[in-house]
């Protein structure tokens, strides 16, 4: 009976995160949207054990000047959406931290990038913790 309700709870994780992807589940009262640098590392966090991470956003590109651009040499605005690596990486877990210099080496076709390499991106993610059991426990990226 334990196992079936493991199972149950898995599940109910899994569909969360797909509602959110979806945009089927209102997940705006969620973490606000934060900037991470190249050379920095996204780390969510879920303070309490019965909680794991649900990603609602992730774009990987040089959206606006900020924080980590501070100069527009070009390509301004450019993004890409990248919540389904973070989705994979991180929802469904209780913490995870992943470097932003290993976006674009883990994206399943590089070439897809809209911006010009030439120059560096940053990444806007955003999170919220649900109760749940954690589904798994993968690598670090």
């Amino acid at each position: 009976m334990i196992g079936l309700f493991q199972v149950i709870n898995r599940l109910i994780i899994m569909m969360t995160a797909a509602l959110c992807a979806c945009g089927m589940l209102d997940t705006s009262a969620g973490g606000d949207v934060d900037e991470f640098c190249e050379g920095e590392t996204f780390t969510a966090r879920c303070r309490s054990h019965d909680e794991v991470v649900v990603m609602t956003s992730a774009h990987y590109g040089r959206m606006r000047l900020g924080r980590c651009l501070a100069v527009n040499y070009g390509n301004l605005g450019c993004q890409l959406d990248v919540r389904r690596q973070f989705d994979a990486w991180c929802s469904g877990r209780r913490t995870c931290d992943v470097r932003v210099s290993s976006i674009i080496d883990s994206l399943p076709d590089p070439d897809a990038f809209p911006c010009t390499r030439d120059f560096r991106g940053y990444l806007e993610a955003s999170y919220t913790c649900v109760k749940g059991p954690q589904t798994c426990s993968l690598p670090n990226y």
